[in-house]
């Protein structure tokens, strides 16, 4: 189902009344730590408005980690939606086969 902003917004979000929320500009993360999550960085190389260099540069420095990159600018998924698609279900399915198997057992007594 296709949803447009004129159909699925009411009159307020529509008219820009709904201001959003502030939280995460005015409050510090709540947790210690970030979770525990594999974690991508997949850049779109033709991305004007933040250049692969510094897409590159900010997920090495804070992450560790290099970037996958594929074409596409800044919204890489309306020019090239089932590449991203395909990128996006093989990390998926790469972080789902790189999990430990737990036995029915185990999974019994977890939920149980």
């Amino acid at each position: 189902m296709t949803c447009w902003p004129s159909t699925c917004l009411g009159d307020d979000e529509r008219a820009g009344r709904v201001p959003e929320a502030d939280i995460p500009f005015e409050q510090p993360w709540p947790l210690e730590s970030w979770p525990d999550m594999p974690t991508r960085v997949l850049v779109g190389r033709d991305d004007r408005l933040f250049p692969a260099a510094f897409q590159r540069r900010i997920a090495q420095e804070r992450l560790r980690i290099t970037p996958d990159e594929m074409p596409g600018g800044h919204l890489v998924a309306l020019a090239h939606l089932v590449e991203l698609a395909d990128r996006l279900e093989a990390y998926r399915t790469e972080v789902r086969d790189a999990r430990p198997r737990r036995s029915r057992a185990d999974r019994a007594r977890s939920e149980g």
